[in-house]
């Protein structure tokens, strides 16, 4: 996971960068970093008890130590076991996050290859708050780092956020803010040597750029929904308006139905994703959806229609085309017998 928060830098933050002090943010990661190195995770060098910045004012030489947090309430660690990244992320002990988290990362559940929520994989008292404790997340990178490039890109990772839904709603958990800043990739085979989790686009060491691959080069990628800080299990109806997506039936006072309310913040992301572009070519291609559907998600070729230029069409830009085309072929034929849940979804989503 990484941090969804304002990053933006302001003179204010580079004067107190220069002055080699913690920002008001750092300093409590800095109380916290003996119990969380005694449970297994270490924090980089900047929160170390008695840390004193390597550099002076005026100086042009990059430290690693420079990557600061100036106003979020998360922070990336090293597990020490196998020093992997880690993200943690304080939250109060009544956070739906908690039991949520441990009920889809159980064994029954964590490995279904339609669970698309993200791991939890540790639960640390906070010694700062007895009402707190500190989620240890996966490192994970947002979706536009690197954004879906070509058609069939976009269709994985449509079809692999739809079917992680469904799995929620079949657990009778509604997500309620599964917008596209609470769905994010996993970019280990993408970016084999890392990156720093304060700088999508920078070396683990923090000293130099990262190029950013396209998602051709590997053979896919896994996306996962973040954040149920304000989920629900078991509820028909619901109130409540916070989230990202705003949407026309949220109300603090009239009771709504959040499995509803979830596909259509799902349905907003795949526009932000697609964009309105409409392909003037749909409707020549439009034979050819069921073709293209098998081909793309290895259906049964039957249903091939010999010579059509499969490939190539499904690895045109995603800028040539958008959301007519898309929802086409999404929602092509509906549901299947066997899995009909998500045919039925993904017209909802598709349609909004």
């Amino acid at each position: 996971m990484a941090d969804e928060e304002d990053h933006s830098i302001g003179q204010e933050d580079v004067d107190m960068l220069n002055s080699g002090k913690l920002f008001d943010s750092e300093v409590i990661w800095a109380a916290r970093y003996e119990r969380l190195r005694e449970s297994g995770y270490l924090l980089r060098p900047r929160y170390r008890p008695g840390w004193i910045a390597p550099w002076k004012p005026g100086d042009d030489i990059l430290f690693e130590e420079q990557a600061m947090i100036a106003r979020s309430k998360n922070l990336d660690a090293e597990r020490i076991s196998d020093g992997v990244p880690v993200f943690l992320k304080p939250v109060p002990k009544s956070s739906p996050e908690i039991a949520i988290g441990i009920l889809l990362t159980s064994d029954k559940l964590r490995d279904d290859s339609r669970n698309h929520a993200v791991p939890l994989l540790d639960v640390v008292e906070d010694p700062t708050d007895p009402d707190g404790v500190i989620l240890v997340l996966p490192m994970l990178r947002r979706i536009d780092s690197p954004l879906p490039g070509s058609v069939k890109e976009c269709l994985e990772l449509v079809e692999q956020t739809l079917e992680g839904l469904v799995f929620l709603h079949e657990l009778q958990v509604a997500h309620r803010d599964c917008a596209w800043g609470n769905i994010m990739m996993d970019g280990r085979a993408l970016f084999p040597n890392g990156w720093h989790p304060q700088g999508f686009r920078t070396s683990k060491d923090g000293k130099a750029p990262v190029p950013i691959p396209s998602l051709r080069e590997v053979d896919r990628v896994r996306y996962y929904f973040i954040d149920f800080g304000i989920s629900t299990v078991g509820e028909d109806m619901t109130v409540g308006t916070p989230g990202q997506e705003r949407a026309p039936e949220l109300s603090a006072d009239i009771p709504y139905d959040p499995y509803k309310l979830d596909v259509y913040i799902l349905g907003m992301a795949y526009k932000r994703l697609l964009g309105w572009r409409t392909l003037r070519s749909d409707q020549q291609l439009l034979p050819h959806m069921k073709g293209l559907r098998s081909y793309v998600m290895g259906f049964p070729r039957k249903s091939f229609v010999g010579g059509f230029p499969y490939e190539r069409v499904l690895n045109q830009p995603r800028r040539d085309f958008g959301m007519t085309f898309i929802t086409r072929f999404l929602t092509f034929g509906g549901a299947t017998k066997q899995n009909e849940p998500l045919g039925h979804y993904r017209r909802l989503a598709l349609l909004q």
